[in-house]
């Protein structure tokens, strides 16, 4: 339990936010290249001009959606993770989990994959 007086706020990473929209504007890109372009290529799914349009309106779909989500979230001044006596508060995310209190959570841990650490919080169940 966290004493009283102390908060502990974590930022949100604006550099990761900022190559993550990168990587949407990409694939955003790629997108409509296939639906508008329809890149002839020698395989068995990407020659059929079905599925390229399809790719393409998912790959658009998916973009967007993640665009303005970052773009939500760059703006957004919040700290993405708050620890205090109440408890913890997730607002890292687009589908943030909001204020979760200590007595709902049975165990905290923390795991990496590659370079990236995560906290993992274990809800009552």
């Amino acid at each position: 339990m966290i004493p009283q007086t102390q908060k502990i706020e974590i930022p949100i990473s604006k550099e990761k936010l900022i190559k993550l929209l990168i990587g949407s504007l990409v694939f955003l890109g790629i997108g409509f290249w296939f639906v508008i372009g329809k890149p002839t290529i020698n395989n068995a799914i990407f020659s059929n001009p079905t599925a390229v349009f399809g790719l393409g309106m998912v790959s658009i779909i998916f973009s967007t959606f993640s665009i303005f989500i970052m773009l939500k979230k760059l703006k957004d001044t919040k700290p993405g993770l708050v620890i205090d006596e109440t408890g913890v508060t997730d607002n890292s995310s687009g589908v943030s989990a909001g204020h979760i209190p200590w007595g709902d959570i049975t165990a905290i841990k923390t795991t990496q994959v590659f370079n990236q650490k995560f906290l993992m919080i274990r809800p009552l169940t």
